[in-house]
């Protein structure tokens, strides 16, 4: 609980806390797909009773980063006492697809980021705690 930075697998972690009681964690990794270093953040209950967590994933618009959520919303005490986590990626400007001109950011999505993310956090695969 009193570690302020994590490496795991090559992914630097670094802690934070909200006033809450919830944990943001600030994941960055390379990414193969992508060629670069991208930056995932996760805001987890601080304590985890049961197995796994359901998962709010929130995508940033066009204009700004995955950082929006934590400026301009009050994420932290939405998710106070729930057993649900909030995962946050930064995804560029491109709008979440594969891209001709541009790069896979759909395959970094869904075959990196996620399996990836599932090694690192107790995330729960059933349909209904997606979210």
């Amino acid at each position: 609980r009193n570690l302020r930075y994590i490496i795991y697998n090559r992914t630097f972690i670094k802690k934070g806390s909200f006033k809450n009681g919830q944990f943001l964690k600030t994941c960055n990794f390379f990414s193969s797909r992508l060629t670069s270093q991208q930056v995932v953040r996760a805001v987890l209950p601080d304590r985890i009773t049961g197995d796994k967590l359901a998962v709010i994933w929130l995508f940033h618009g066009l204009g700004d980063d995955g950082s929006c959520w934590l400026r301009k919303t009050r994420l932290e005490s939405l998710l106070d006492q729930q057993q649900v986590m909030a995962i946050i990626p930064d995804m560029g400007r491109s709008f979440y697809s594969n891209s001709v001109a541009g790069q896979p950011y759909w395959d970094y999505l869904n075959k990196e980021l996620i399996p990836n993310l599932q090694k690192l956090f107790p995330i729960s695969q059933l349909q209904e705690k997606i979210i």
